[in-house]
């Protein structure tokens, strides 16, 4: 029990990181820096949709536990 719970609470964390490290990588290459504006190729929405998708997972487990008496 107690390690499933702490699991699901590692899994949360890491999802957590992963959502901030994502969106710093896209504020990052996608600004426009001096006079260059660079070219937003689909992997970096795609960095962006998967990693919230992973959240989102995080956030919704599907953990069933047994009742203390």
């Amino acid at each position: 029990y107690v390690h499933k719970l702490w699991a699901k609470f590692t899994h949360l964390f890491f999802a957590g990181v992963i959502l901030a490290y994502a969106i710093k990588n896209f504020q990052l290459y996608t600004s426009t820096y001096y006079t260059t504006t660079p070219v937003k190729q689909p992997g970096i929405y795609l960095l962006i949709i998967f990693s919230v998708i992973s959240f989102a997972v995080a956030m919704l487990p599907d953990m069933k536990f047994p009742k203390n008496k």
